[in-house]
């Protein structure tokens, strides 16, 4: 229900001696906007999901060889952080093992088997022949299979069926040994977990851990059979990715790309993933990706380590049985960069809860304005790059479907003024971040702020008709 506008100037005066109620940046579980993105923004708003064409060929765009640094070429360990982060791209460091002494590459299915729980859960299992990518969610407890995940995924393209079961580890070994032993499975498998249990026994093996992150790592252990991948996403953090056993081939995207990707909206439970495939880029639905210069691959073999700074984008695929471990941290001036973002949403909105849906709408418009008023192109690249490639370019932009009833210019002047320092406080805080970065970040804030304010029904509305749609009235 939409205020009235002519009314709006004596409710402002009613109000204004009223202890301020603002909002606050919400950010619930991702699933549930999921949910509402499917049945009310499809439905309500009269959009409808981009059909899925057959995919094409493979593109040439990321055949540029990544930088190599060998053993002896590593520079003192000591040093090593500061120097892998310094370069800000992906480095490979070859047989790294030699000069880190470390013997992770010896260890046996055996031991690895004897340090392992009696189980191991979940692990991921699928008898088709197709490609089975492993699927990497923000919310891994989702119900896969509710029927709100289809429309507005490429799941069809991408993803596979396959379970999640539990397995002996003796069952589970056993299959990897069988298979580097030449016979086949029956099923491919894949394991993850963020506390590596072979690290209590064969520590010594993956020494020094020290000089590979920048103080409180997490740990990821990565053990699959063969032609098993990792679907296209990106992390915050810094990675040190090493390779245990088997080889990887990584395909990596620069940060500058992201709005060449199709990134998923923030909104959405697969956000920090890609909606496209690398292996088959669909070149109707993804134009974009043509464009993509930085694209790097590399294959990672036992005593590599890859360096994978944040917001790479990358695709993984396990080349023959693997074990690998990724080690993240956060250097000080990422640490920072979080930190000036997280101060951005802890901040209240310059939004009262108990003012009429127009003025908060005006009020959600204006502030998200003048937040990225320093990037003209930002609203687009949001709309492009993120919803283009789910519902299509319908409805197109149009200034005068903003609100339901006319604005006055006196109204956005005043509700300009009134918005004026939280959008300076905001600006302030995302400033700290480098461009491509900040872009990244204030997209999703954009979406975020919408969908707090306005709903989900209204995200996608808004965005074209507010934001992106030139205002003729101005």
């Amino acid at each position: 229900v939409h205020g009235d506008f002519s009314l709006l100037e004596s409710h402002w005066a009613r109000t204004a001696s009223a202890p301020p109620r603002p909002m606050r940046i919400q950010r619930l579980q991702r699933w549930l906007a999921v949910a509402l993105l499917i049945a009310l923004a499809t439905r309500s708003a009269g959009l409808t999901p981009v059909s899925v064409d057959a995919p094409s060929t493979l593109p040439p765009e990321c055949a540029n060889a990544l930088e190599e640094i060998s053993a002896a070429q590593l520079p003192p360990l000591e040093q090593l952080r500061e120097v892998m982060y310094a370069k800000g791209r992906p480095v490979i460091l070859r047989n790294a093992q030699a000069a880190m002494g470390w013997n992770a590459t010896s260890i046996s299915w055996a031991q690895y088997a004897a340090v392992a729980p009696a189980t191991l859960e979940p692990v991921w299992i699928h008898n088709g022949t197709e490609t089975v990518f492993v699927r990497y969610t923000v919310d891994s407890s989702i119900p896969q299979d509710l029927p709100f995940w289809e429309p507005l995924d490429a799941r069809h393209e991408l993803w596979p069926r396959f379970g999640l079961i539990s397995m002996p580890k003796d069952d589970f070994f056993g299959k990897l040994a069988a298979s580097e032993a030449g016979e086949p499975l029956e099923s491919r498998i894949y394991f993850q977990t963020a506390s590596p249990f072979f690290l209590r026994e064969h520590e010594r093996s993956v020494r020094p851990r020290d000089h590979l992150d920048f103080g409180s790592p997490t740990y990821g252990l990565w053990i699959s059979s063969a032609d098993v991948r990792t679907h296209s996403h990106w992390d915050r953090n810094f990675n040190f990715f090493a390779q245990l056993r088997g080889s990887k081939r990584f395909t990596l995207v620069s940060p500058v790309e992201h709005g060449n990707l199709a990134p998923y909206p923030c909104v959405h439970g697969m956000y920090s993933q890609l909606q496209l495939n690398f292996e088959a880029v669909n070149r109707t639905r993804f134009p974009a990706f043509a464009n993509v210069k930085e694209c790097f691959r590399v294959d990672v073999h036992a005593g590599d380590i890859l360096v994978i700074p944040p917001y790479w984008v990358h695709h993984i695929r396990a080349l023959s049985s693997s074990v690998s471990l990724s080690i993240h941290s956060y250097p000080p001036p990422l640490k920072r960069e979080i930190d000036a973002v997280q101060a951005a949403y802890e901040m209240p909105l310059p939004i009262d809860v108990d003012w009429p849906r127009d003025k908060q709408k005006l009020a959600a418009v204006e502030f998200l304005r003048a937040t990225a008023r320093a990037d003209s192109e930002l609203f687009a690249w949001l709309d492009q790059s993120r919803y283009v490639p789910l519902f299509g370019l319908e409805p197109q932009p149009d200034a005068r479907l903003c609100f339901e009833t006319p604005v006055s210019a006196r109204q956005r002047s005043l509700m300009r003024r009134h918005v004026a320092s939280a959008a300076n406080e905001a600006m302030t805080h995302f400033a700290v971040l480098a461009p491509p970065q900040r872009r990244i970040y204030m997209a999703s804030f954009v979406e975020e702020v919408l969908w707090n304010v306005l709903g989900v029904r209204d995200l996608l509305p808004t965005l074209r008709h507010c934001l992106v749609a030139s205002d003729s009235s101005e």
